[in-house]
């Protein structure tokens, strides 16, 4: 009897949820239905006029004249009224959360396509928001653009938008948008509708760049469009053409956004063609940036330059055999003379024994070792001063567009900037030089020579050429337990406001030795898909400790899914910050280091590990300055052996 009344209790508690489930759904479906009901006039949901015909041919024709490619601007977008209810309900309702990669920085919500998903009580205080949505994805809006672009029809149902914050700090770096069936990309500002945003001293425009050849963005962006409220940018995403970014916020202003894409027609859609989704995600810019056609344009070129081990095997081994030795834990394994050349650069602690063996068993413990005080006292503040008088007046003196970069002795700009940015000397005076190859080998000492080069580049370049020496290298060997077999060192500085790397892994990064064939025949092959990295960090200002400011070189682990390989640059598939907590919470983080003054760091990576170097903020109070070398290792044991290291 007491189970059948259970049974009877349960099912009336069922039937009572069922009856709640069904009177919350009819009350939403009644709840939508009465806000699409006051969209039914979507013309007074824009901008009086927005939607004429003459407003039309208008937009047309700005489109069609545009450069650097096709794109368009729409000073008053929205009805005012509805934008203004909209932002308040933003403000009071929505939660967003920082997010920041390599490529990024920005406080956003979830996406916006799930409006309707809502609950009826949840959906009545985003009102507004709905009617915008459905607005901006009506028919008569999507017929609209589709004229004035000539870009083919829009899809009804792909509806894609979130909101975004760019506060202080914020920034989106170059990238083309093209991603499986975008067809439109938009903004619509959503500032302080009551205050101007005072350009250029806030910052935040929107900046697009011409290209050199298809893929390939020039190194200068030749268009801003500076925020505005209700001011609608957009243009037709296209594969290898449509590169912008959006500058960083430089003010504690809020520079608020709706911004998201239209799509091609999808299956069910009156103007579904098949296999246009498929010839669209095939032109995808992703699937273009390893091809060599492009790659002809990167710098700087991975040019190594091969060393003799056998010519220092010796010398390494007898000095691996010294520190061993209970003699010299006072004193240093290293012979005299080089003893003697290194410590006129390095701090001469780290030249002798104990140092040696504590940092040796480190590196083997950790595959990692962070060095301070590396450059000797007394070299290290002639250093200091000379780097200190390039970046003491950087508004007047600061190098910005890339001619006035090439225009200084030995400096170059690095590049395409949806890769990387940052002013470097490789020791070769011209783009051309590195194009070469060996036949012109990196020569840091006419740098240390120059008549028209600074104080700063003349000691960089002799830092640069004891990178190079075979002394070093033996330290280095030493240290590490590992054969170099190639080196490359860049002397780098990123500016603040424009210079970073994005995420890449070192795959192609082989060092190459002569063997000989059965014939013997004598070639050039491929020895090494891992490299010894270390950067000698010299960024002299001080305030880099938190990672806000950027700069901060970071390594992580990088993703095997497939699925990860086609996402859009803009969406990168990690989430590192500079902040430390965040990094102790992310377990692909494995070696971080902040923007410092005369810190080595050095590691071992493989073709699994990604690396950058963060954007620098353009409140940062100096450039990052640092020597980045690479030295690919020499492989030893078989197969088997390298796997179960």
């Amino acid at each position: 009897m007491t189970s059948a009344k259970s049974v009877e209790e349960v099912e009336l508690s069922n039937k009572r949820k069922l009856e709640a489930e069904a009177d919350t759904s009819a009350t939403k479906i009644a709840k939508i239905a009465e806000i699409k009901q006051s969209t039914n006039d979507v013309h007074d949901k824009f901008y009086p006029g927005l939607l004429s015909e003459d407003s039309r041919e208008a937009l047309k024709a700005q489109i069609a004249a545009s450069e650097p490619y096709k794109h368009g601007v729409i000073p008053k977008l929205m009805n005012d009224d509805l934008l203004r209810k909209v932002r308040v309900e933003i403000m009071e309702n929505l939660h967003f959360t920082k997010k920041e990669t390599d490529i990024y920085k920005v406080f956003q919500t979830g996406d916006l396509r799930n409006l309707s998903g809502l609950e009826s009580s949840e959906l009545q205080k985003l009102q507004n928001l709905f009617e915008l949505r459905e607005a901006l994805y009506s028919k008569e809006f999507r017929d609209h653009l589709s004229y004035v672009t000539g870009c083919g029809a829009l899809s009804g149902t792909k509806q894609d938008l979130s909101i975004n914050v760019y506060q202080k700090g914020c920034q989106l770096l170059t990238h083309d948008d093209v991603i499986g069936s975008r067809r439109i990309s938009y903004i619509l500002y959503l500032p302080s509708p009551d205050e101007e945003w005072v350009y250029p001293r806030y910052g935040g425009a929107l900046r697009l760049y011409p290209t050199v050849k298809p893929n390939v963005p020039a190194k200068d962006w030749s268009l801003v469009i500076p925020p505005a409220w209700n001011q609608m940018a957009f243009f037709t995403v296209q594969p290898g053409l449509s590169f912008h970014d959006v500058e960083e916020v430089f003010v504690d202003k809020e520079r608020m956004s709706i911004s998201g894409w239209f799509h091609i027609p999808q299956k069910g859609e009156p103007d579904f063609i098949e296999g246009e989704l498929e010839a669209t995600e095939a032109k995808s810019s992703l699937q273009q940036l390893e091809s060599a056609e492009v790659q002809e344009y990167d710098f700087p070129k991975k040019n190594y330059e091969l060393v003799d081990i056998k010519a220092s095997a010796d010398d390494v081994a007898q000095t691996k055999e010294n520190l061993e030795k209970a003699e010299f834990e006072d004193d240093t394994p290293l012979k005299k003379e080089d003893f003697e050349y290194l410590s006129k650069y390095i701090n001469p602690t780290l030249l002798r024994t104990p140092s040696m063996k504590m940092l040796s068993k480190y590196f083997l413990d950790e595959s990692a070792v962070e060095i301070r005080d590396f450059l000797n006292s007394k070299y290290a503040k002639i250093v200091k001063k000379a780097i200190d008088e390039v970046d003491i007046n950087l508004d007047k003196s600061m190098p910005i567009k890339s001619s006035e970069v090439d225009a200084l002795p030995f400096w170059k700009l690095a590049g395409p900037p949806h890769k990387v940015r940052y002013m470097y000397i490789d020791g070769r005076e011209k783009y051309e030089d590195e194009v070469q190859g060996d036949k012109s080998k990196a020569d840091f000492s006419a740098v240390a020579a120059g008549e028209k080069t600074t104080d700063a580049d003349k000691k960089l370049a002799e830092i640069s050429e004891m990178l190079q020496s075979n002394q070093f290298r033996e330290w280095l060997s030493v240290i590490s337990s590992l054969n170099p077999i190639a080196q490359r060192i860049l002397i780098r500085r990123f500016r603040p406001g424009y210079d970073y790397t994005l995420a890449t892994n070192n795959d192609g990064i082989e060092g190459e030795e002569e063997v000989e064939d059965k014939d013997g025949n004598k070639k050039m092959q491929a020895k090494s898909e891992m490299v010894l990295e270390g950067t000698l960090c010299l960024t002299p200002t001080d305030g880099w400790e938190d990672g806000e400011l950027g700069g901060y070189e970071l390594s992580m682990l990088g993703e095997d899914d497939e699925d990860t390989k086609e996402l859009d640059p803009a969406v990168y598939r990690g989430s590192s910050t500079g902040d430390k907590k965040d990094q102790e919470d992310d377990d692909s983080v494995l070696l971080t280091c902040q923007c410092d003054w005369n810190v080595l760091s050095l590691s071992v990576r493989d073709s699994g590990i990604l690396k950058f170097v963060k954007y620098v903020s353009g409140t940062a109070p100096g450039s990052r300055w640092d020597i980045s070398g690479e030295w690919p290792i020499e492989n030893t044991g078989d197969d088997s052996d390298e796997e179960e290291d």
